[in-house]
């Protein structure tokens, strides 16, 4: 039998209702609060990520060193250098393959032209068409290693044999005429190559060994260190290959010493000690209408009368300086530096033997001040 409600339990079931009606729709649809949108975790992801890069950036530029360049003659920040300067360093110049040669480190630099005629010994560089009517070499463009310049007095680098390639750890190229600051005989720009220094500790070492093709090799051992107020730096390679064509051998003995004395935190003394042994053979150019008969063949082939009269190159050169750094006041500094080189050349070409001994001394005498804040 039906027994009716009561007052008491139609008001709980009143109360019920509404609970239902107004939670129900809740359960009904997905929560709002919840994000479960692939798209949407995904760019907020994205956001996170990029706000965290933007944070490392700025980290990295509050830390990051200033580039200072020396080629202009005188220090002075990348970014105020109003010459056009590019600035190889050693992450790059560890990627040099083969360590032989300028064209390897110039390849990068805008304006410069490098033509390796044969494995190095006939490089011919011009920066911005500057020096490119040399048969060889370059001139025109001051070339410096470790502050004493490879250039003689008419301003003509007939080789870079002094220069190992695998010690450098900058190089710096000033391009177009504010290479004037050297004289006239540097309007095409400057070279400024910089070899490795001792570490820290007062002995290390290191060796390296080259193979590749047409029978290159090269050992290169170096070693250096710290003690009391010397910094020294030693380094020797050997370098052989037979060359690409008949008659075009090679074989190159480089050895180096530095030794930089720090007086005191205003005077620092370099001593510089070079040796280069460089010997080519010579095969000539070939006659185009007997290349033209079997390209394949004759293209690795040297001239007939290469082979007839022996023709080689040969360079020994001694080179000795002295830089000295001396700290005068805030704004006032003294740079001089010295050097003697001697250099014993001989070539056979088929007439005769050319026997040639040069000997280039230089000395530089600088005053720098700095005014205006500068």
């Amino acid at each position: 039998m039906h027994k009716p409600l009561t007052k008491s339990s139609g008001l709980i079931l009143a109360l019920i209702s509404m609970f239902v009606l107004l939670v129900g729709p809740s359960f009904a649809s997905p929560p709002a609060s919840r994000d479960t949108d692939p798209a949407k975790a995904a760019a907020k992801k994205k956001t996170e990520r990029q706000a965290k890069e933007k944070e490392a950036a700025k980290a990295e530029t509050e830390t990051r060193v200033e580039i200072t360049v020396t080629a202009p003659r005188v220090e002075i920040p990348l970014k105020k250098n109003p010459a056009a300067t590019t600035v190889v360093e050693t992450p790059i110049l560890r990627t040099m393959p083969r360590t032989i040669a300028i064209d390897e480190v110039m390849k990068l630099v805008p304006g410069v032209r490098v033509d390796n005629q044969a494995d190095g010994e006939r490089v011919h560089l011009s920066i911005r068409g500057e020096g490119i009517l040399t048969e060889r070499g370059t001139r025109g463009i001051r070339t410096i290693v470790d502050g004493i310049p490879l250039n003689d007095p008419s301003g003509y680098v007939s080789d870079f044999y002094d220069v190992d390639w695998a010690t450098v750890r900058r190089i710096e190229v000033l391009r177009g005429p504010a290479g004037a600051f050297y004289g006239s005989s540097s309007s095409g720009g400057i070279i400024n190559i910089m070899t490795r220094d001792g570490g820290p500790d007062p002995f290390s070492s290191g060796a390296i060994l080259v193979r590749g093709a047409s029978g290159l090799k090269k050992g290169q051992a170096e070693m250096g260190g710290t003690t009391g107020i010397m910094n020294y730096s030693l380094t020797g390679s050997m370098l052989t290959g037979d060359g690409y064509r008949d008659q075009s051998a090679y074989k190159a003995d480089n050895a180096r010493g530095k030794f930089a004395f720090t007086l005191s935190p205003t005077v620092k003394i370099t001593a510089i000690l070079g040796w280069t042994d460089f010997f080519n053979q010579n095969p000539e150019g070939l006659n185009l209408n007997w290349f033209s008969a079997d390209p394949k063949v004759l293209r690795r082939r040297a001239n007939p009368d290469a082979y007839t009269f022996n023709e080689y190159q040969k360079t020994q050169r001694a080179t000795g300086g002295l830089t000295t750094s001396i700290g005068l006041g805030a704004n006032l500094d003294l740079a001089v530096s010295a050097y003697y080189r001697h250099t014993k050349y001989t070539e056979s070409v088929p007439s005769s033997v050319i026997h040639r001994d040069l000997d280039t001394p230089g000395f530089t005498f600088q005053v720098n001040h700095k005014a205006g804040g500068v």
